[in-house]
């Protein structure tokens, strides 16, 4: 995280960020005035790593950071873990009523399924490419949540879809907040 705002979300060259999209995201993410606010908006650093200048940020901003950062790479599939852990409300809101996040393991199973037919998979053909026993294929597909993770990625690799992952916040449980 050390690098610019631009950086991060982008996570690419400088010159290969859309910055329209780069904003995008931002908002979304509900980041957007934050960076607004910095003297040198999305050239800011995070972190005093590099640059004296740069700015801190909460724990809650680095999770936006993240989430700006899965929204810009626009992937099929985001697994989130904890996804509302140090959100404020109305980003919390915001994240609720994101249709780009696949709610359940019912829509997931639907977008493995619907990923397997458009590349004119069988279950079979897909579980030898993942290396995994076709009845774990069956079993996602029709939204079992038992899966590892570890046979989820195999999955995804093996169909090729893009995903990203948004790290968690570690925090202490707090069960006023569910």
């Amino acid at each position: 995280l050390s690098l610019t705002i631009k950086h991060n979300i982008g996570c690419t060259k400088l010159d290969n960020i859309d910055e329209s999209k780069m904003w995008d995201s931002l908002e979304r993410a509900g980041l957007k005035e934050k960076v607004e606010s910095f003297e040198k908006k999305e050239h800011t650093y995070i972190t005093q790593t590099f640059d004296k200048t740069g700015v801190r940020l909460s724990g809650g901003e680095v999770q936006k950071m993240m989430l700006a950062r899965a929204l810009y790479k626009d992937a099929p599939i985001l697994i989130l873990d904890e996804p509302l852990a140090g959100l404020d409300e109305n980003t919390r809101i915001k994240v609720i009523d994101m249709a780009s996040i696949i709610r359940n393991s019912k829509e997931f199973g639907e977008a493995i399924r619907k990923e397997r037919l458009k590349n004119e998979m069988r279950q079979v053909d897909l579980a030898r490419k993942a290396s995994v026993r076709q009845a774990l294929i069956s079993e996602l597909e029709n939204g079992a949540t038992k899966s590892k993770i570890d046979t989820v990625f195999k999955v995804l690799a093996a169909l090729g879809m893009d995903w990203e992952i948004v790290p968690r916040k570690k925090t202490t449980f707090d069960p006023t907040e569910y």
